[in-house]
């Protein structure tokens, strides 16, 4: 995914506490791989250049957070900071580490619409152009995505199955198919 020799980003974002599960999403097994794996694997797949993971986690290219369990939009605009300091990519492809049912497919979409796209009721996948151009500071990802103009889009209903998420033990269960 290159445009003009620029380069897509992906992001997963794996910084959280995961207290709700009970144990580390990331290090969750699916589909014989752990969770930050296949997500990882995922958004190559889609075609981005680079990855990296907002936490820290070894053997991956980490980004760590700034300020520990301040939630999503703070980790992610960190991260979003750091690699428009970086000066090669033209956006980031972000997900969360616990969204195993996404598509390659789905994750292309988005990068598509190039202002940035995320989908209604659900402020991840996430493509967010860069360099950002909003306030620092957003603590929330409504506030994030209203700061970047980032506008959401209605998700077409072959991708609707793919948007489920797990916070918990029983979610998971349902991801799992169990």
């Amino acid at each position: 995914m290159k445009n003009g020799g620029e380069k897509i980003a992906g992001v997963v974002l794996a910084g959280g506490r995961s207290s709700r599960m009970g144990q580390n999403k990331a290090l969750l097994p699916y589909d014989g791989h752990t969770l930050l794996e296949h997500m990882t694997l995922l958004l190559r797949e889609a075609g981005v250049a680079d990855v990296f993971v907002s936490g820290s986690y070894e053997g991956y290219d980490c980004i760590p957070d700034r300020e520990k369990h301040a939630g999503p939009a703070v980790a992610l605009r960190h991260v979003l900071q750091d690699l428009a300091d970086r000066n090669i990519y033209r956006g980031a492809l972000c997900v969360p580490v616990d969204m195993p049912q996404l598509s390659a497919g789905l994750l292309r979409y988005l990068c598509g619409i190039e202002a940035g796209a995320y989908f209604s009721d659900h402020p991840f996948p996430l493509y967010m152009p860069l360099p950002l151009c909003g306030e620092a500071g957003a603590t929330s990802m409504r506030g994030l995505l209203n700061a970047e103009n980032i506008t959401a889009q209605q998700l077409p209903e072959k991708y609707t199955h793919h948007m489920m998420n797990a916070n918990t033990p029983e979610e998971w269960e349902k991801v799992v198919g169990k």
